[in-house]
């Protein structure tokens, strides 16, 4: 229990944009990317609170929020996070996905099994940016 002058209530902690977890996709030259979901499962013994934004910009200016402050009191939480722009990312274009954790002095865990394929996932379709008509392998023997 802390007294009076100990540590501050959670609500007068604020979010610390300084410090975040960052992934990142990108499709290549010539391809654009309409990402649909990204999903990871993460957990926090105590309370804690939870804002994942995405931006296209390397500054991450003009971020869009896909997951608004959110408690997280769990050890193990499974997320699905929708509702990214169509198509997100050109040519190239990298795609900044940034997780906050903050009010809190326990620490976020997020699920990653190497070797497994388990851990934070991108799901999408990637398809051409170019008007210029690809040519499919359609061969046929008679």
């Amino acid at each position: 229990v802390f007294q009076s002058g100990g540590w501050p209530n959670k609500q007068d902690v604020n979010l610390d944009l300084k410090r975040y977890i960052e992934f990142t996709i990108s499709p290549n030259n010539g391809y654009k990317l309409n990402l649909s979901e990204f999903n990871f499962s993460c957990g926090a013994y105590g309370d804690g609170m939870l804002k994942v934004d995405y931006s296209i910009e390397k500054n991450f200016s003009n971020p869009t929020t896909i997951l608004p402050p959110t408690l997280i009191n769990s050890p193990m939480s499974n997320f699905s996070l929708k509702g990214f722009l169509s198509p997100l990312a050109t040519d190239g274009q990298v795609v900044y996905v940034r997780l906050y954790f903050y009010n809190t002095d326990q620490t976020l865990q997020i699920l990653f099994k190497e070797g497994s394929n388990v851990g934070p996932v991108f799901k999408g379709s990637v398809t051409s940016s170019s008007t210029t008509p690809v040519a499919t392998n359609d061969n046929v023997t008679t």
